[in-house]
């Protein structure tokens, strides 16, 4: 099977556009990896992103800065990387609360659908990378 290029990254300024690009490109990258598959990296990816535009770091100017999306693929995993440049830890995934909710449940999704998922500081020093992997094919 063609997974394309193994290794990808785009790079967005951290506005409300980002999670849209980020789901599109993802998708196109993901085309070969199957319906499911792809989609669930969509919706994961997307979560990731948007929390990045949430709650990112401002540089000196007061502007916030970009968030790098990173896509690592081989014949047995997917891995998307999302670094935002805010230092801050992230939270505990929420718990279902009883009451309809239309946020804050994005790294809930995340530990729920993904194979595996963490978070690390950045190489750089600046910010956190936020992570998450999905299995590609089966082991016989």
């Amino acid at each position: 099977m063609d997974n394309g290029p193994p290794d990808d990254s785009l790079r967005l300024p951290a506005t409300t556009a980002a999670p849209r690009l980020a789901r599109r490109w993802v998708v196109a990258a993901c085309a070969a990896l199957g319906d499911q598959l792809s989609a669930v990296a969509e919706l994961l990816t997307s979560e990731l992103v948007t929390n990045a535009v949430r709650h990112p770091a401002a540089d000196d100017s007061g502007l916030r800065v970009e968030i790098v999306v990173r896509l690592h693929r081989s014949e047995q995993m997917l891995r998307v990387e999302v670094h935002d440049h805010d230092p801050h830890p992230l939270p505990a995934p929420d718990r279902p609360l009883p009451e309809p909710r239309e946020s804050g449940m994005g790294l809930k999704l995340v530990a729920e659908l993904a194979d595996l998922w963490g978070t690390h500081p950045a190489p750089t020093g600046d910010g956190k990378v936020v992570w998450f992997e999905l299995q590609t094919s089966v082991g016989d």
